[in-house]
């Protein structure tokens, strides 16, 4: 049977100060509202650009039960490497397949089979990505009978890409 859930998303995270209000709040938030789960986009956490092995598994250790990365998800050096032990960590789904890192994940909780997946734009974009469209529909097609609820983060520039998702 599926429950009710209460989805906290967060936007990009950003720096010391996002990781300090993170370890500050994040706990009592999902006290008070009643949160299930917690999904951020941490793609900026490590000195505003990046995220490393140790501020990823700090920030899942306070309650982020899933972190999204965008296009800044190679700027830590030696992250390609850290990122396949990190199983809570979603790389964009239209880099090239060869990429490290999960691009979909599956998240149970109460019953309910939450995927979480996340796609470049291509406009205004510091590295270059497959067609997010196209990417969207294969998750779709691989994973629709799998889940009960897909979440997908449109990671753009662009308003015209955001609302072509929309």
């Amino acid at each position: 049977m599926l429950h009710l859930l209460k989805i906290l998303y967060l936007g990009d995270l950003v720096g010391q100060p996002a990781r300090e209000c993170v370890l500050k709040n994040l706990h009592g938030i999902r006290k008070v509202h009643g949160i299930d789960v917690v999904i951020a986009n941490a793609e900026n956490v490590t000195a505003g650009a990046g995220l490393t092995r140790e501020h990823a598994e700090l920030l899942h250790s306070v309650g982020i039960d899933l972190i999204t990365l965008g296009d800044h998800v190679w700027d830590r050096h030696g992250f390609e490497r850290d990122i396949e032990d990190l199983e809570y960590v979603c790389r964009p789904a239209n880099l090239p397949k060869e990429c490290p890192g999960r691009n979909f994940i599956t998240l149970i909780k109460n019953g309910t089979k939450i995927g979480i997946c996340v796609v470049l734009g291509r406009q205004f974009m510091k590295i270059h990505a497959s067609c997010p469209f196209e990417a969207m529909e294969r998750i779709l097609q691989d994973n629709r009978k799998n889940v009960n609820i897909l979440l997908a983060e449109v990671h753009a520039e662009a308003t015209s890409e955001k609302i072509g998702f929309g």
